[in-house]
């Protein structure tokens, strides 16, 4: 490689343990579980010199949307142009809407300059779940409460995401809820909001979760907290989602997170219906 640029290649399960290289020598919780759930459902590139994966970026399509993700480059590589030269080649494999990703501070410039725009401040909270010192006081004793969804919700829990999104995720969502277990709310007929929780990294990670309003998103994280007591859990909101008080006095402390950010070429209307208020992961936006 340095003499030349090679082309990269069609990212592949061949090269899951090169790109798991990568992701813990920038300090990423990843497992190869993690990476096998993110390929399977995304088109993606390595770069590679000789054997070795120097660079990686996954793109994964959400109908009009298409997320950019695990965007890495080996530390010694950093610097020589190779960040860019994947994620342009890795953006000519879809045609979509909108660009949508969570960049780190790092990769943030490099975004900027390919012309994404700052839509926000997502922040990452994680830890071993405690009870909070002063029992909760959400909602009211004749609530709906959540209960065990599954599958068969998959249509609903869509419409739901499409709504908070502007994309189709169905195919995510149908993976995340064979890989974990989730929760729905229904008042009425209904569906005031789902939530997900599923392995990654060093635990569990609790989303999507999608809702109608605070109240129905603060309800659902409640019933996933009370069932985790003990359990490593992480949860990625906006910063303004209106859970980081709840998640921090369950042990979920902030660790850092990343700025949203998107590219569109068509600019896409949002349903006021339902919001997203926790990620099914970074990666997905």
């Amino acid at each position: 490689m340095p003499n030349s640029r090679p082309e990269p290649v069609s990212a592949c399960r061949s090269h899951i343990e090169g790109a798991l290289a990568l992701s813990r020598e920038a300090g990423w919780p990843h497992t190869r579980d993690d990476w096998s759930f993110f390929l399977a459902l995304s088109r993606g590139l390595a770069l590679l010199d000789g054997d070795e994966v120097v660079a990686t970026t996954l793109v994964t399509p959400f109908g009009p949307v298409v997320a950019v993700n695990m965007v890495l480059v080996a530390r010694a590589r950093r610097g020589t142009g190779l960040g860019r030269h994947i994620l342009e080649k890795a953006m000519t494999l879809a045609d979509p809407d909108e660009w949508r990703l969570v960049a780190t501070p790092e990769g943030a410039p490099l975004y900027e300059k390919l012309g994404f725009r700052d839509a926000g401040r997502i922040v990452q909270h994680q830890g071993i779940v405690r009870p909070p010192a002063t029992p909760r006081r959400d909602g009211k004793p004749d609530d709906a409460r959540p209960v065990a969804a599954g599958l068969a919700d998959l249509e609903d829990f869509a419409a739901a995401d499409r709504k908070a999104g502007s994309h189709d995720r169905k195919d995510l969502l149908a993976a995340c809820l064979r890989k974990g277990r989730a929760l729905k709310l229904v008042r009425g007929s209904a569906l005031s909001g789902f939530v997900i929780t599923r392995p990654f990294g060093l635990g569990e990670v609790a989303g999507p979760l999608v809702a109608r309003d605070l109240a129905s998103a603060r309800s659902l994280l409640a019933a996933v907290l009370d069932t985790s007591a003990g359990r490593f859990l992480r949860v990625d909101t906006d910063a303004g989602s209106g859970l980081g008080d709840m998640l921090e006095e369950h042990g979920l402390n902030p660790v850092g997170g990343g700025t949203r950010m998107v590219l569109s070429r068509h600019p896409l209307v949002t349903s006021r219906d339902f919001s997203t208020f926790a990620l099914a992961a970074q990666a997905f936006g």
